[in-house]
């Protein structure tokens, strides 16, 4: 359907206009009708019309004035301006201002059809134009990202004889070149723009790329190697790729960029290549990458530039008394002990501010040790959590977020804390089986629950709480009750002297036993006997 606005002060000849239209016919929809230029105008900008019917004589904006605003704000719409035989000066500027037919009043049904019909044959052919347009246009977006991608991907250096891209001819013949890595991190989990599937990196490209036009820096277009992630090629005179300015002219463009979208935004900057230098932007991009990585967890906005001391590696000061306690909690499936541990760890880091790269070092030692520990007990990482060891590192490398991180590695120990409980459970049956019957036997020697830790190879809170786990009972009490159920047996059968029946229950002292005796049934010693007494005469 072809949207129509008619446009006349007299409510009788608008009428008259869409009489004598055949609506139905040629595909025509009525979206508006205005009685002057101002509301004329304010319906074209809301309304989005195809076709524009007018009269050029009206009370406030007249149609000069009106033509003029529409031939600014609405381009596409083909206008029809209906105008009385003495309107040349209105026949001029319509003409001038692009009108696409002039029809003089008053106007026959068969002249309004055929003029409406030729604009709508106007409006298809616009479309297609644009159409047409939109498409090379894409196709000349998407061919330069493709080549910039192949560009920062490859390892060799780039000259002239390998691209012949005016582009290329511009940034090879600058005076100073480098390439600027910014990391997009969410505020909140709640954000104005999503970042699924670079969602929110798309949206911010177009932002960066407009505050880059309105600082003046001369760039190229931008291109997404990784989520979240945005690379620029920044190429320019000595002035504006000097260090100082360069880096207020980022933190500038980050702040503006981030401004209402609930994200931060920090950038690193590679090497800066003078006129001559071998230019390799893989290379390039390495440096910006690793200079984004020394930033400070609670950083915002930073913007860091590539070091050659970047390269060496900084201290190791891996925790790893705590990181043997998280591995052992784990392997005795105490998941919240293990994410307790884990927390002091990562608070550690964050407490001393210490760079993402050496977060990221940390987590990826911990990932190791926990994939050693699975794998030791037949498992791994990918069953666990459906990760390859291989491509939790690539994702925690990824992340300069200190929190994100976090939750990644976070979720990988639940997992594997849930793995271990489940096998020790699994196993533990078993075990608690064989001590319970074993008890049955031993009851009257000096067992403990320590005696059992040490046959079975457990950790005895472990044990403890496997124990009550499965027997709903703790192992003194158990111990206790299988004790005083052989005592009421020894009493019926009322041929052992009390203090010998609790030795022969494993008690060596007479009178702690008849304590325990009672308050498990109630009686003393001699009760119970006296009961089954009467119970048997």
């Amino acid at each position: 359907m072809f949207k129509v606005l008619v446009v006349d002060d007299e409510l009788w000849i608008r009428r008259g206009i869409i009489q004598s239209i055949e609506w139905k016919s040629l595909g025509l929809e009525l979206v508006g009708e205005a009685a002057d230029g101002d509301e004329a105008f304010e319906m074209a900008h809301m309304l989005k019309p195809d076709i524009i019917i007018m009269d050029m004589r009206m009370p406030g904006m007249d149609g000069v004035e009106l033509l003029r605003a529409l031939n600014q704000s609405t381009p596409d719409a083909v206008i029809l301006v209906c105008s009385g035989f003495s309107d040349f000066e209105y026949t001029r500027e319509a003409i001038v201002n692009r009108a696409f037919d002039y029809l003089l009043k008053p106007i026959k049904d068969d002249d309004m059809n055929q003029a409406i019909t030729r604009a709508i044959s106007e409006v298809e052919r616009r479309r297609l134009v644009h159409e047409k347009e939109s498409h090379v246009s894409a196709s000349f977006v998407m061919s330069k990202t493709a080549l910039l991608k192949e560009v920062i991907y490859s390892e060799r250096e780039i000259s002239s004889v390998h691209y012949s891209d005016e582009m290329f001819k511009n940034l090879l013949d600058a005076n100073r070149k480098a390439i600027c890595v910014c990391y997009v991190e969410p505020v909140e989990k709640q954000t104005d723009i999503k970042p699924d599937h670079g969602q929110l990196t798309n949206y911010l490209k177009e932002k960066i790329m407009l505050h880059l036009s309105e600082l003046g820096i001369v760039h190229e277009t931008i291109v997404n190697l990784a989520e979240n992630e945005v690379v620029i090629l920044l190429y320019g005179d000595e002035d504006l790729m000097r260090k100082s300015s360069l880096k207020s002219t980022i933190q500038k463009l980050l702040q503006e960029t981030a401004s209402g979208c609930s994200v931060k935004i920090s950038a690193g900057i590679s090497e800066i290549l003078q006129k001559g230098s071998s230019f390799q932007p893989n290379k390039l991009y390495k440096e910006a990458s690793k200079a984004l990585r020394m930033k400070r967890i609670s950083d915002e906005a930073a913007v860091i530039f590539y070091e050659p001391k970047f390269a060496i590696d900084l201290p190791n000061g891996y925790p790893a008394e705590k990181e043997n306690n998280l591995l052992y909690l784990l392997t005795m499936g105490n998941t919240k002990e293990a994410g307790n541990v884990f927390d002091e760890m990562f608070n550690s880091v964050l407490k001393e501010n210490r760079t993402v790269y050496e977060m990221q070092k940390d987590l990826i030692i911990l990932v190791g040790s926990i994939e050693k520990i699975l794998h030791s007990a037949g498992s791994g990482l990918e069953t666990i959590c459906g990760r390859s060891y291989d491509l939790l590192i690539r994702e925690i490398t990824s992340l300069m977020d200190g929190l994100a991180a976090s939750a990644l590695v976070g979720s990988l120990i639940d997992k594997a804390g849930a793995y271990f409980n489940q096998i020790n459970k699994k196993d533990g049956k078993k075990v608690i089986v064989d001590i319970i019957k074993d008890l049955m036997e031993h009851y009257s020697e000096q067992i403990s629950l320590n005696h059992y830790a040490r046959k079975y190879h457990l950790n005895p809170d472990y044990l403890s709480r496997l124990f009550k786990e499965e027997s709903h009972k703790n192992f003194i009490d158990y111990v206790k009750e299988i004790r005083v159920e052989r005592a009421k047996a020894l009493l019926i059968k009322d041929v052992n002297r009390n203090y010998e029946i609790a030795e022969m229950v494993g008690y060596d002292d007479y009178r702690y036993f008849s304590q325990v005796f009672k308050k498990m049934t109630g009686m003393t010693l001699s009760e119970y006997r006296e009961k089954f007494k009467q119970v048997i005469k």
